[in-house]
């Protein structure tokens, strides 16, 4: 990609980033009903807060979906974007934190008036239901939703000792194609390449788990970071990342390019502070992507 398609893409993600923080959350809020006496203590929870942090990744990709379906994303739309952002982090604690049955995660999201039991549970309807009312592709939505449960409940096997990597490799594609695809069935547009968006979402949860290797590690969970050497693990990722743009025309791979590229910046980060395979650390390493050389190299695709 040449210096002036990184300095496009970079300006168009920062649109779409403006577009994202001026969102009237507030009235959102209001709206669903976490302004009400009984539920405003639902504001201060840790797993509320996070939905915010999410809506910057969903809704960079969700947003830059707009240029897969040759129009602007509608109000409509992006207020589903928010809404599941804000849903993702919970659906991941009813897995993770409060080991909630499949079979019950699947009750909630088949069966939105469903009473919830606690208040995960009461948080993720708040956000799930006003959401599955929003659909027009209700059952379109509600399969994609299904599978990325099958694919969650299935990564609960990176926590056992005998899973291979071959194994790993492929539950990591799954949950993050499933992901993917749950985000782009929000549009209500016809989805022409179901493949290349699936290896889109795998090569972001590649991303994902590259920045979460100490957390992982913690946690004994296997991904494809733990315990390759970074240079493995760079040319591994950076091979993805280049058949993930190939799948798309010039226009949105050259977004998908600039989202990506922030796994290299971290790897590369991570060696030149010394990490040669990732391992249980002994310190938590933070690649801030907030900071303005990090920001540099993103725009100009510098390593």
């Amino acid at each position: 990609m040449g210096i002036f398609s990184n300095i496009k893409s970079a300006w168009q993600l920062r649109k779409y980033l403006k577009k994202l923080e001026a969102f009237d959350y507030k009235s959102l809020y209001k709206k669903l009903g976490f302004q009400d006496q009984e539920n405003q203590y639902l504001l201060k929870s840790k797993h509320f807060n996070r939905g915010r942090q999410y809506v910057k990744s969903f809704g960079l990709m969700g947003l830059s979906f707009e240029k897969l379906i040759s129009r602007r994303i509608s109000d409509d739309e992006l207020e589903r974007i928010v809404l599941l952002s804000h849903l993702a982090p919970l659906y991941d604690d009813l897995f993770d934190k409060t080991n909630t049955s499949k079979e019950r995660i699947v009750l909630l999201l088949r069966e939105p008036s469903t009473q919830p039991d606690n208040d995960e549970e009461l948080m993720f309807s708040m956000f799930y239901r006003p959401l599955f009312q929003k659909m027009n592709k209700k059952l379109s939505f509600l399969s994609c939703f299904l599978k990325l449960t099958a694919a969650q409940e299935n990564s609960k096997k990176q926590l056992l000792e005998n899973t291979t990597p071959d194994e790993v490799l492929k539950i990591t594609q799954e949950k993050g194609g499933c992901s993917a695809l749950l985000l782009f069935s929000l549009l209500d547009a016809e989805l022409k390449n179901e493949k290349a968006l699936h290896k889109l979402g795998a090569c972001c949860q590649y991303m994902d788990d590259i920045f979460d290797w100490h957390d992982d590690s913690i946690e004994n969970r296997k991904t494809i970071a733990n315990g390759l050497k970074i240079a493995d693990l760079k040319s591994f990722y950076s091979q993805e990342l280049l058949e993930t743009v190939d799948g798309f025309d010039k226009e949105f791979g050259t977004l998908a390019e600039t989202l990506l590229t922030p796994g290299n910046i971290c790897l590369d980060f991570y060696r030149k502070n010394g990490v040669d395979t990732i391992d249980a650390p002994e310190e938590r390493m933070i690649c801030d992507m907030e900071n303005i050389e990090n920001i540099r190299k993103l725009i100009f695709n510098l390593r």
